[in-house]
């Protein structure tokens, strides 16, 4: 597997990191045959410990599974999502998602010295009673409220006023972000 941590090419100001998904447990492959096509690819690669019925085992598995970095040109993202492995590129609104430099070295940084006492956390577990939240995809898109009660392992209830009314809506986690309270 190409050493991916190290890699150095010349760095276009043209060129970004983008997000792309891959095919389920398909990170390192799509890495591997990605980097033989000459695109510049990061998958944040660390050693778990796995336990199984009758043993424990080091194992290297993706940080971030599902999810695989490349930098290039917004032109070539076209070319990318033809590659059987990928299954598309991360939007944001509708754009695709753009990751920092800072933030590529970051996570650099973070998959080289990670160990066992680190952990993950994923973007649905940020959430807290009393956040701010906004509606981002789906059906209540764009309403704003203050996050009252979790209900379920992915669910939560917004409250949302409106015209001094509250209304108590069911939204997934994946459909919410923390925003700032609203004026």
């Amino acid at each position: 597997m190409p050493d991916n941590k190290h890699q150095s090419l010349p760095n276009s100001s043209m060129e970004k990191w983008y997000v792309f998904y891959t095919k389920s447990r398909a990170e390192k492959k799509a890495l591997v045959e990605l980097t033989l096509q000459g695109y510049k690819v990061f998958v944040p690669i660390v050693k778990t410990i796995k336990q199984w019925s009758d043993r424990k085992k080091k194992v290297m598995e993706p940080l971030l599974p599902g999810y695989i970095f490349i930098k290039l040109q917004a032109s070539a993202i076209k070319d990318v999502l033809k590659h059987p492995l990928i299954v598309a590129c991360l939007k944001i609104k509708n754009v695709p998602g753009v990751v920092s430099d800072k933030e590529m070295e970051h996570m650099k940084l973070v998959a080289d010295n990670w160990s066992e006492g680190c952990q993950s956390l994923h973007e649905e577990e940020f959430f807290e009673l009393g956040d701010w939240v906004e509606v981002v995809a789906g059906s209540f898109y764009g309403i704003a409220g203050n996050l009252i009660m979790h209900k379920g392992k992915h669910k939560v209830c917004l409250a949302v006023a409106a015209l001094n009314t509250k209304f108590i809506i069911e939204v997934p986690k994946s459909q919410l972000k923390k925003i700032t309270k609203a004026a």
